[in-house]
């Protein structure tokens, strides 16, 4: 069988617009001594600071998709789908309305991707 991955990304992200141009992407695990990093970048936009720069991660690529070196694990993933959470298809129409009608992401759908590992890089560090 094909191994496979989703990806959700929410429109307003500005990581959507590097899934949407790009056939490969990566998925990066950490280990737990970098989740001060990843906080951080999860909660700055790369539109407004260079999160790669700050956090001292040192970039590369694998089939043109980036990742990081100082990741445990990397899934090399090639774009097979991507789709728009679609309200109709929600079976409990109350939780569509509370993920993308209220609060802060009033009217922010997420953009839903699937990708077959194409490579997995491991960092034994």
């Amino acid at each position: 069988g094909t191994d496979t991955v989703m990806v959700m990304v929410r429109e307003s992200r500005n990581t959507l617009r590097y899934l949407l141009e790009q056939p490969f992407f990566s998925l990066c695990s950490f280990p737990p001594e970098f989740h001060d990093k990843l906080y951080y970048c999860g909660r700055h936009s790369g539109r407004d600071v260079n999160k790669v720069q700050v956090c001292g991660f040192s970039p590369a690529q694998e089939l043109g998709a980036p990742y990081f070196k100082e990741a445990s694990t990397v899934y090399i993933c090639r774009k097979l789908y991507s789709g728009t959470i679609d309200p109709t298809s929600f079976s409990d129409r109350e939780l569509f309305h509370t993920w993308y009608e209220t609060g802060v992401h009033a009217g922010d759908n997420h953009r839903f991707f699937v990708g077959q590992v194409a490579r997995v890089l491991k960092n034994n560090g």
